[in-house]
């Protein structure tokens, strides 16, 4: 009740009086506020009305001119803000200046003698700071200068002490035109001094473009004389690989002084020394020479020869000394040629004489038995030949060969027979079969003792490319009486080009 009591008074005062006094009798404002000092149980102090930031930017339409010097405290920020809350980003008193709400700066107290201003006192700051120029410019004019990262006086309008970062396009030295056309653009205001500058950490310069355009590169290009003023050596990567040289073609080469000059292909041949061009002048070798072909061929072509070891060479190539043949591949005599030396060593193709040559030796590896009916059954020989030279013989089966050349074949046959039934007449016989393309060979078995014994035949016949030869046994006996064919039964051919 007290406190309505003094709040009824103070409203009281106020229609009576034109000043208005709280805890006191004799106010000396329009509202005098004392505190109760001697009363330790009492808090003193105004409460500006508390509002959430968002609570206070719902109120945006009823905050007009009229109200200019309202005052609040915000406990959180407002978010999103207005145009009115813009400033209501942290909790603090806020008051309202007739558009938006501006916050009360701790660093600068209201009615403080000593306000902290950049413009007359350094300072510190106690948090990040972040400047809305609200679509305003920010200009730093006069004659002094502007430092940052260091605390002695700049000597330059700008000097910073660190690492810096910019983002976007940067005018030094810029034209009237404001010109930004590119990313860095740099207006030289003195012709006596380079455009750009570069220095090592020893303050040597190391990169210069001058009024003039010209660019230095490297120790000692202070004041280059070229466009490029290069000192040491020149690179190019990645530069494009051409197969042929146009007659338009340049080539660069370099003066005594080391400034460029270009010349065409044919004025640079002209100028090597002809000492080294083989196709006009000879020589001599100063080591080991490789010509790799890689794939291509290197042909001499051309009526003249080639001579090694010889210096007036009479044939396409004349060799004084021996020669050596590697790696030569294995071929056929089918032309029946060989390479001679005549008395001048010169070599010469001469006709092979006629000679045999071994193409097949087949033997049987099982024993067989066979009825003595008369009738002729094939010689088996099973398996993969001993020896066979498939240029000349292929075997078809186990019982049939096949020529591939024509040419005069010999073949010698050796049959091995067991258990041949004996006559009435004590005598033993079988016959054994020898068919060479469309001619047969029979033998007959002589008078055996014991029912084995063995048949041999050698026939040498002229056949044609795909004959075959084949081998057949057969014997006679009255009666359910049989034969055998032995293991080791044996036929060997030989070739001879006609």
């Amino acid at each position: 009740m007290k406190k309505y009591v003094i709040a009824l008074s103070a409203f009281t005062s106020s229609l009576v009086f034109s000043q208005v006094g709280i805890n006191t009798e004799n106010p000396h404002a329009t509202l005098d506020v004392s505190s109760s000092a001697s009363d330790p149980t009492k808090t003193d102090g105004i409460i500006a009305p508390r509002l959430t930031g968002n609570e206070l930017k719902a109120k945006d339409r009823l905050y007009t001119s009229q109200l200019q010097g309202a005052i609040i405290y915000a406990t959180s920020a407002a978010n999103p803000t207005t145009i009115k809350t813009v400033n209501v980003t942290q909790e603090g008193y806020y008051y309202f200046d007739g558009n938006i709400w501006i916050r009360f700066s701790s660093e600068s107290p209201v009615g403080s003698g000593d306000d902290i201003s950049i413009y007359k006192d350094n300072g510190s700051l106690t948090g990040n700071r972040n400047a809305n120029l609200n679509g305003f410019n920010l200009a730093f004019t006069g004659t002094g200068n502007f430092g940052i990262g260091t605390t002695a006086n700049p000597v330059e309008k700008l000097e910073v002490v660190g690492d810096s970062r910019i983002k976007g396009k940067v005018v030094i030295g810029s034209s009237s035109t404001n010109s930004k056309n590119a990313a860095l653009a740099v207006r030289n205001i003195d012709s006596t001094e380079p455009i750009v500058r570069f220095t090592n950490v020893n303050g040597f310069r190391q990169f210069s473009v001058t009024d003039a355009g010209n660019v230095g590169i490297g120790l000692g290009t202070i004041e280059p004389t070229e466009t490029l003023d290069a000192s040491g050596n020149v690179r190019f990567r990645n530069v494009p690989l051409e197969t042929a040289i146009d007659t338009t073609d340049r080539i660069m080469v370099l003066r005594s002084d080391g400034t460029g000059k270009k010349v065409s292909s044919s004025t640079l041949r002209s100028e090597i020394d002809t000492n080294t061009n083989i196709y006009t002048n000879n020589g001599s070798l100063s080591g080991d020479r490789t010509v790799t072909l890689g794939g291509n061929n290197l042909n001499f072509a051309g009526n003249g020869s080639v001579g090694i070891g010889v210096a007036t060479p009479t044939q396409k190539l004349d060799i004084a000394g021996t020669a050596r043949l590697r790696n030569v591949p294995n071929g056929n005599v089918d032309d029946n040629k060989i390479l001679v030396i005549d008395n001048d060593g010169i070599v010469k193709k001469s006709s092979l004489p006629p000679a045999s040559s071994f193409v097949l030796y087949d033997t049987t590896g099982n024993t067989v038995t066979h009825s003595t009916d008369n009738t002729h059954r094939p010689l088996a020989f099973q398996g993969e030949p001993d020896r066979i030279y498939t240029d000349y013989i292929e075997k078809l089966n186990n019982t049939t060969y096949r020529v591939k050349k024509r040419g005069v074949y010999t073949v010698d046959l050796v049959t091995i027979f067991e258990d041949i039934a004996i006559g009435d007449n004590g005598t033993v016989g079988c016959i054994t079969a020898l068919k060479t393309g469309n001619k047969s060979l029979n033998r007959i078995g002589d008078r055996w003792n014991g029912g084995s014994g063995t048949t041999s035949i050698t026939r040498s016949v002229i056949l044609d490319s795909g004959a075959e030869i084949r081998v057949s046994t057969a014997c006679l006996k009255p009666g359910n009486t049989t034969y055998k064919t032995s293991s080791g039964s044996t036929i060997f051919i030989t070739y001879m080009p006609l």
